[in-house]
């Protein structure tokens, strides 16, 4: 069976490895270094894997019984009547589907060199993928080979769209886990959100059949609102120990093993200012002290503590070590220089048995995407990877191609009577660690080009706007100031895949920019082109590459 593809995948738009103009062809150095920040271990990288092929499981929680009737019938029968047990049935599980799709890669261009220096062997130091990633690591598709093409990133073509389509897909879905949210589907995107951890640990559930309240399964939350670490310090270390504490007298009660098991989950920032102040605040909180009173602090002791406590990540428990996630996946508010952010607490299980886990729908299985791959005779264009985590797919037009990856996990938390939050808490770091792998970003640090003729910031902008000033001469507004040479020629890429080329005459730097298309750069047949003709609104403006 012959496969056709009519996704528009021409022309390429990939920047090349060691061709004129690629990314690495001006590099003669080995090793490189690599500065990438990159999702290494959130908090989901703790989490069991699971697999599962129903659709919207719902989960039934016990909650409690009725009370009991006033006693009724004659004199060998006046007993109240026993209550009913009554019953929660939760359905809060839909699997998401996310995917990535790479840059388009022309295989006849593939292997070009700008100069003889070979880079057969280039070799990269620093890494933003996890070298081995556990069987629990879900928090990035890295582990479908990317930390072996990151390696090869400045040697290969293919394996440099790789590893971007891997890296970009780990930080696309990087928040997922905490923040993703269902509503935000779009019925024009192919993504649809899993419900994160913000939303699963919540208290506000009710039955999925009929609505009523359940206030047995309501997880607890608690609004600091926006008190601060350093101002309230006291308040903050007992509402965390009290929390835990909370969790294990109601573990008691229902039958569960006594120590609660779980981990804290929140930012580096809040954890290194919290740590500073942990040891002392713990060992004081619940003590009054008055004038009377003699106090002995041994500060070597504190300060050992503090360094425990930082490089173990927990903090000083009643009960024990609580563990602490340092996810930078957390999202900082940020109103000059203070800083606020949730913390998580997070069941992991009971009685031996997982209670917050991840599940993927298996696409290996044969009943699943493996076995319509065979039925079909597609295996030559379609694969699974990671133990039927991911499925990946090719698309062509011509000699260009692309690859393309789609995974559909959710995020379980059957027990989140055993979970809580403190949202909305304050702290001003004294030296922010502000080390993002995340662009949109407000504190993202990257800097430099995608290549060394093309590819800076405003050197690929989108046409909002397109204005006739005469024949073949028009006039876009695009979306930022577009940093082209004035002298140089740019293209005008649609998303069908067809190019003109044409010249800046005017407003080169701006976001107003005249285009000359009557010049000898512009095909005859285009030279007299007017707005109406193109869909110009919407397409590409950009520098092609080209010899500074």
């Amino acid at each position: 069976m012959t496969y056709k593809d009519t996704a528009n995948v021409g022309p390429a738009t990939n920047v090349a490895t060691t061709a004129e103009g690629g990314l690495f062809s001006k590099v003669a150095q080995d090793p490189l270094i690599s500065a990438v920040v990159g999702l290494r271990a959130g908090f989901e990288s703790r989490l069991p894997v699971r697999y599962s092929r129903i659709e919207n499981p719902t989960v039934g929680i016990i909650t409690g019984i009725d009370e009991d009737s006033d006693p009724s019938g004659n004199d060998c029968n006046i007993y109240p009547t026993a209550g009913l047990f009554k019953m929660c049935y939760v359905n809060n599980y839909p699997f998401a589907r996310y995917g990535m799709k790479s840059r388009s890669v022309d295989l006849t261009e593939v292997g070009l060199v700008d100069n003889n220096w070979t880079n057969a062997n280039a070799n990269i130091q620093g890494n933003p993928f996890a070298p081995t990633l556990p069987p629990s690591a879900t928090n990035a598709p890295a582990g479908a080979g990317a930390f072996g093409a990151y390696a090869l990133l400045a040697q290969r073509d293919d394996m440099k769209a790789y590893a971007e389509m891997m890296f970009s897909a780990s930080v696309s879905y990087g928040r997922e886990c905490l923040y993703g949210n269902p509503s935000n589907d779009v019925t024009t995107n192919s993504i649809k959100h899993m419900r994160g951890l913000s939303l699963l640990i919540n208290d506000n559930y009710s039955d999925a059949v009929t609505g009523v309240d359940c206030a047995r399964v309501d997880s607890k939350i608690i609004d600091f609102s926006g008190k601060s670490v350093e101002a309230d310090t006291n308040e903050l270390v007992g509402n965390i120990i009290d929390m835990i504490a909370l969790f294990e007298a109601r573990q008691k009660a229902m039958g569960f093993q006594e120590r609660w098991d779980g981990f804290l989950v929140m930012h580096p920032n809040l954890f290194r200012k919290l740590v500073f102040a942990w040891p002392a605040t713990f060992a004081s909180y619940r003590t009054a002290l008055n004038t009377s009173t003699e106090a002995r602090v041994d500060a070597m002791m504190l300060q050992n503590q503090r360094i425990s406590m930082l490089n173990g990540s927990y903090l000083i428990g009643d009960m024990g070590n609580i563990e602490v996630v340092q996810d930078i996946s957390v999202i900082e508010d940020v109103d000059t220089g203070v800083y606020t952010s949730d913390i998580w607490f997070v069941n992991r299980r009971v009685n031996n048995r997982d209670t917050t886990y991840v599940e993927y729908l298996p696409l290996n299985n044969p009943a699943t995407a493996r076995g319509a791959i065979e039925t079909f005779g597609a295996s030559s264009k379609y694969n699974v990877l990671d133990n039927g985590k991911f499925l990946t797919f090719w698309q062509s037009e011509g000699t260009c191609v692309r690859s393309n990856m789609v995974w559909r996990p959710r995020l379980r938390v059957d027990t989140p009577f055993l979970c809580g939050a403190i949202n909305d808490i304050d702290y001003t770091p004294n030296f922010l660690i502000n080390e993002t792998p995340f662009p949109s970003d407000s504190g993202y640090i990257s800097g430099g080009v995608t290549g060394p003729y093309a590819g800076a910031a405003g050197t690929e902008v989108t046409i909002t706007v397109c204005a006739d000033d005469a024949a073949g001469e028009l006039t876009f507004t695009v979306d930022e100031a577009f940093n082209c040479d004035a002298a140089g020629g740019v293209q005008v890429v649609f998303s069908d895949g067809l190019v003109i080329p044409a010249v800046v005459s005017a407003g080169a730097g701006t976001t107003s920019v005249s285009v000359d298309f009557t010049t000898a750069a512009t095909p005859t047949t285009l030279q007299a082109v007017e707005c109406a003709d193109f869909a110009f609104v919407g397409a590409t403006l950009r520098c092609p590459y080209r010899n500074q």
